[in-house]
Protein backbone atom coordinates (compact mmCIF):
# COMPACT_ATOMS: atom_id res chain seq x y z
CA UNK A 1 0.00 0.00 0.00
CA UNK A 2 1.53 3.54 -1.12
CA UNK A 3 1.07 6.58 0.69
CA UNK A 4 -1.90 7.78 -1.65
CA UNK A 5 -3.80 4.69 -0.96
CA UNK A 6 -3.13 5.73 2.74
CA UNK A 7 -4.59 8.94 2.40
CA UNK A 8 -7.31 7.30 0.61
CA UNK A 9 -8.27 5.34 3.65
CA UNK A 10 -7.66 8.59 6.29
CA UNK A 11 -10.02 10.77 4.61
CA UNK A 12 -12.45 8.09 3.25
CA UNK A 13 -15.35 9.79 4.76
CA UNK A 14 -14.86 13.08 3.03
CA UNK A 15 -14.23 11.71 -0.05
CA UNK A 16 -17.76 9.95 0.20
CA UNK A 17 -19.02 13.29 1.31
CA UNK A 18 -18.03 14.79 -1.81
CA UNK A 19 -17.46 12.55 -4.35
CA UNK A 20 -19.60 9.81 -3.66
CA UNK A 21 -21.01 7.66 -6.72
CA UNK A 22 -17.97 8.85 -8.79
CA UNK A 23 -14.25 7.91 -9.34
CA UNK A 24 -11.51 9.91 -8.15
CA UNK A 25 -7.47 10.02 -8.97
CA UNK A 26 -5.31 10.61 -5.93
CA UNK A 27 -1.65 11.92 -6.99
CA UNK A 28 0.79 13.12 -3.56
CA UNK A 29 -2.03 12.67 -1.28
CA UNK A 30 -4.40 15.24 -3.28
CA UNK A 31 -7.38 14.68 -5.58
CA UNK A 32 -6.63 15.23 -9.38
CA UNK A 33 -9.38 14.14 -10.89
CA UNK A 34 -13.32 12.84 -10.74
CA UNK A 35 -15.62 11.70 -12.61
CA UNK A 36 -18.22 8.79 -13.70
CA UNK A 37 -15.55 6.64 -15.85
CA UNK A 38 -12.62 5.14 -14.03
CA UNK A 39 -11.05 5.32 -18.05
CA UNK A 40 -11.60 9.17 -18.03
CA UNK A 41 -10.47 9.79 -14.59
CA UNK A 42 -6.88 7.98 -14.97
CA UNK A 43 -6.51 9.41 -18.11
CA UNK A 44 -7.00 13.02 -16.84
CA UNK A 45 -4.70 12.13 -13.68
CA UNK A 46 -1.84 10.92 -15.98
CA UNK A 47 -2.70 14.37 -18.71
CA UNK A 48 -2.29 16.98 -15.33
CA UNK A 49 0.31 14.83 -13.62
CA UNK A 50 2.03 13.01 -15.45
CA UNK A 51 2.06 10.25 -13.12
CA UNK A 52 1.60 6.41 -15.18
CA UNK A 53 -0.25 4.57 -12.40
CA UNK A 54 -2.45 7.01 -10.19
CA UNK A 55 -4.52 5.50 -7.56
CA UNK A 56 -8.17 5.70 -8.76
CA UNK A 57 -11.29 4.41 -6.66
CA UNK A 58 -14.92 3.97 -6.91
CA UNK A 59 -16.08 6.30 -3.73
CA UNK A 60 -19.63 4.67 -3.04
CA UNK A 61 -22.74 6.79 -2.21
CA UNK A 62 -23.34 6.81 1.48
CA UNK A 63 -26.83 4.52 0.75
CA UNK A 64 -24.17 1.91 -0.77
CA UNK A 65 -23.33 -0.99 0.69
CA UNK A 66 -19.53 -1.55 1.21
CA UNK A 67 -17.88 -4.29 -0.49
CA UNK A 68 -14.30 -5.35 0.98
CA UNK A 69 -12.49 -7.26 -1.07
Amino acid sequence: MDRDDRWIIRNFDRLMDRYGGQYVAVVHERVVAAGPSAKQVEEEAHRVTGVDLPSVIRIPRRAEPLHMA
